[in-house]
């Protein structure tokens, strides 16, 4: 893989060994190193109700208070012993949105969002992948509430860079038809 990485304006030419970034893959890691911990395992996995395999906590959609309550301790104990961010919690929650986002979606425009977006949670959890998302917060008065702005819509409006597809792009054929691209 070619890549380039920068941090404040500076190039990185070895991110993996990058010292900022070393002690984040190490919290990552921890992650996987934990469900492979008999002492953690029954905590950081749980079992899919796609493949009936176990599979990292991660990569599971909660299916009752049970598995919330679990998510919580699991979150604790990361945050125990890494003292650090794990990099994989906004990537979960995308994951939840998504399951409840894609339904909607097809509940009101006929969509195949739902069987996509399975078919990419079970390929998630065979290959025990780290999902990921970026939170963003648009510059504005931070004095001011989000209500108290110039502009409201800033808060709640995201436009796509001029070089960047649009999600209707990424997720349409040249068909028409909805899929996801590269796939």
């Amino acid at each position: 893989m070619k890549w380039r990485a920068y941090f404040l304006g500076q190039r990185i030419e070895n991110p993996v060994d990058f010292e900022i970034i070393k002690p984040l893959q190490n919290s990552v890691a921890l992650t996987y190193q934990l469900a492979h911990d008999p002492q953690y395992s029954d905590l950081m996995t749980a079992t899919s109700r796609l493949t009936g395999k176990r599979i990292n906590r991660f990569t599971h959609l909660p299916q009752n208070s049970e598995d919330l309550i679990e998510q919580v301790k699991m979150l604790r104990l990361l945050g125990q012993k890494t003292g650090s961010c794990f990099q994989r919690c906004a990537g979960f929650d995308a994951l939840i949105t998504l399951s409840s986002v894609t339904y909607d979606l097809d509940e009101k425009n006929d969509t195949e969002y739902p069987t996509r977006f399975i078919r990419f949670l079970e390929y998630a959890q065979n290959e025990n992948l780290v999902c990921n998302a970026a939170m963003t917060d648009v510059k504005g008065d931070r004095s001011l509430k989000p209500s108290e702005q110039a502009d409201p819509d800033k808060e709640t409006t995201l436009s796509p860079l001029p070089s960047q597809p649009t999600a209707t792009e990424l997720f349409t054929s040249s068909a028409g038809k909805p899929t996801i691209q590269g796939s």
